[in-house]
């Protein structure tokens, strides 16, 4: 029987020996240490036998061997286990952590005789937790930061887009008297007159800056449009055999294009400065040494992970049909520096660079609600990749101009009011319009205009309304012209075409749309077809 007995307690010892967190047992009343086990030998770094008749305080810091008894006296005095998920211990190897449970040992009558522990050294884990933790901190923080700069880089585009919107919008109302009246003056000049073919070149010359509001308005995304389904493959031949006229025979252009190719809704002039710009682009970026550009369009139904790994930050949804348009070359590629303002107005890398082109790109996409990117390196090349969606089965062709029939020139007897608050811009609409032979009736601002109009409603044939005005605007003054003569034409003159507005702007009931800067053949001709009556401009 006591062999028996002894053979269970060795059995005991030898588990308790081989368990692989530290054990150890303490009486109940001084909390000296009276059974240690090889694990918790090998952790603290301390001979067993040196632990045995002392406490905590012979060997750790008084901090911890207060926090020790402290839990010691709490499991004896409650008679329960207590569970402490951290606690720092100072071995001779440095600080550990451990996890450990401590348990009254009761006599029969339930007196507390020891205190077992049990630690489990949770070090290694603990740190894995606290690497795991600040490795999701940091790239959360990276993320944050990444998220702010996009913000950051959209608002500045944003910024820069309606400073460059607004100097358009200015800047064509000064081009307006210089393009009006200079075609007024080759009107009235023979054509053997001298000062014609000075004339002339300020025609040429306003013509140009045109072209340059042109681009600013493109870039921030209020030009002028005519949104309609459009096969991008098409225009992609039309706009490739224009190119390769131009193209340096040391420059390749290699072409990949999905067959057929859904439509997609967007202006096609604009569609087709998007690929010159973009593709120009990337023949310069490889100057002239050998090198390859690639225009690729493919038709994707991106899931969430090809939208997590290409467009993160960009607000495309998953299960939508979109065309993704790319053009790459093989040329000097470009830093990140560089890559933060090539889509700022007036920022080139080129010597002979106006710095509008990708602004443009970056304009026409905005205005077409798409995702531009961006991937380069030095040395390396560039990719850009345009992501535009296709036609929705419920959109047709809006057509933001005049659409009336043309009537012959008989002008004499209409009378046209003129309402714009730019001298400048009324009084060449004014001479022009005599000129070719209308009553003119100007007036400097929206309340004018109206009160003029209400005095005597019979008198006036047109009205040539300026959309932007301060305090009474072009939207504002149409509604209370049409709710006096629903049938009044009226033309809407503007430097820009605000898009908002015109979404909210009866177009149907518009007799057409006169883009600043405009000659005066351009004006006779919009006001001539908005004369005609009976016909609708568009239909919505």
């Amino acid at each position: 029987m006591e062999e028996s007995k002894n053979a269970r307690w060795d059995f005991v010892e030898r588990i308790v020996e081989n368990i692989p967190d530290m054990i150890f047992v303490k009486d109940a009343e001084a909390l000296r240490f009276i059974r240690f086990n090889r694990a918790g030998e090998e952790l603290l770094g301390i001979p067993r036998e040196q632990m045995y008749g002392k406490n905590d305080y012979d060997f750790f810091p008084k901090e911890e061997a207060d926090f020790f008894t402290a839990k010691d006296r709490e499991v004896l005095a409650g008679g329960k286990p207590v569970d402490i998920a951290e606690e720092p211990l100072h071995t001779q190897a440095g600080e550990r952590w451990l996890h450990t449970r401590k348990v009254p040992i009761l006599d029969d009558d339930g007196t507390p005789r020891y205190l077992l522990g049990i630690s489990t050294d949770i070090t290694e884990r603990r740190q894995v937790e606290k690497d795991l933790a600040e490795a999701r901190d940091m790239l959360q923080q990276r993320e944050r930061e990444a998220m702010e700069a996009k913000l950051q880089e959209t608002q500045r585009l944003e910024s820069l887009g309606i400073m460059a919107g607004g100097i358009a919008h200015d800047f064509n109302n000064l081009l307006v008297p210089m393009l009006g009246n200079a075609s007024l003056a080759v009107e009235m000049l023979p054509e053997n007159h001298p000062a014609r073919g000075l004339v002339d070149s300020i025609l040429a010359a306003a013509a140009q800056a045109s072209e340059l509001t042109h681009h600013l308005l493109a870039y921030a995304g209020t030009g002028q449009v005519c949104m309609e389904p459009l096969d991008l493959g098409q225009i992609i031949n039309e706009v490739t055999a224009i190119l390769g006229m131009d193209t340096r025979q040391t420059v390749g252009l290699q072409v990949e294009v999905d067959s057929p190719l859904p439509p997609i809704y967007a202006d096609s002039a604009q569609i087709r400065q998007l690929l010159l710009n973009l593709l120009t682009n990337a023949i310069d970026a490889v100057g002239s040494g050998p090198g390859l550009v690639k225009l690729r369009a493919q038709h994707v139904v991106p899931g969430e992970d090809l939208l997590a790994e290409v467009w993160p930050n960009d607000v495309l949804s998953s299960g939508k049909e979109y065309i993704v348009l790319e053009v790459e070359d093989n040329g000097c590629g470009m830093g990140r520096d560089v890559q933060q303002r090539i889509f700022e107005p007036f920022f080139s890398t080129k010597e002979a660079g106006h710095g509008l082109g990708l602004a443009a790109v970056h304009g026409i996409v905005k205005g077409h609600g798409g995702v531009l990117t961006v991937d380069s390196e030095e040395g390396r090349g560039t990719c850009m990749r345009v992501v535009l969606q296709i036609v929705d089965s419920d959109q047709s062709v809006v057509e933001q101009t005049g659409g009336h029939k043309a009537l012959p020139r008989e002008h004499s007897r209409k009378c046209v009011l003129v309402i714009d608050d730019q001298a400048l811009v009324r009084d060449m609409a004014e001479q022009g319009l005599k000129h070719l032979g209308f009553d003119v009736l100007t007036a400097a601002n929206g309340q004018a205009g109206v009160e003029m109009f209400r005095a005597d409603p019979a008198a006036v044939d047109l009205v040539l309304l300026d959309l932007t005005m301060p305090d009474l605007g072009g939207e504002e003054v149409l509604a209370k012209l049409l709710a006096v003569d629903p049938d009044l034409p009226v033309i809407l003159s503007t430097g820009h075409l605000e898009q908002d507005a015109l979404r909210r702007i009866p177009v149907e009931r518009l007799a057409g749309v006169l883009p600043k800067p405009y000659t005066l053949r351009q004006m006779e001709e919009v006001i001539s077809k908005g004369l005609t009556q009976g016909e609708p401009l568009a239909s919505s």
